[in-house]
């Protein structure tokens, strides 16, 4: 019969096992991540992967021979930008997996998430395992401590 520890220390290695799972399986996927927009005058077309490096690039019809240089290259960037926020989007969907609950992963790449909120200062452990946490840690040297120290 396992005891209450060995239980305790099963349902850790469980957790530990699934939240790795889930981080190698995330980074597996990033490839899959891929985003697409296509510019408002249907000119331009583009897609890029989960790192947001551009894959593909396309011109469509004659009509990109008309527009003035600077109006091409807007709808480039443009079109290029709509496509790296369709995939970081994607992205961050599949995070969700082993990221905390109601994570806004948005605000986490922009730096606007509070990483205090979502961790707490009492981490959520097997009973046992947290009384031993709570535990004042050892003294290594013993209490051999002179009393001018």
């Amino acid at each position: 019969m396992a005891s209450a520890f060995d239980e305790d220390m099963n349902e850790l290695r469980a957790l530990y096992d699934k939240t790795r799972h889930s981080i190698v399986e995330f980074q597996e996927g990033m490839g899959n991540a891929v985003g697409a927009a296509r510019s408002k005058s249907r000119v331009v077309s583009a897609k890029v992967d989960g790192r947001g490096e551009v894959t593909e690039l396309k011109l469509h019809t004659q009509a990109w021979r008309g527009m003035a240089p600077a109006e091409l290259c807007k709808a480039i960037l443009d079109t290029i930008s709509q496509a790296r926020t369709d995939s970081q989007q994607r992205l961050w969907k599949s995070m969700g997996d082993f990221m905390p609950p109601g994570l806004d992963v948005s605000k986490v790449v922009s730096g606007a998430y509070n990483w205090a909120d979502a961790i707490p200062e009492r981490p959520g452990l097997p009973k046992i395992v947290q009384e031993m946490f709570d535990q004042p840690m050892p003294n290594p040297a013993g209490d051999r401590r002179s009393d001018n120290e």
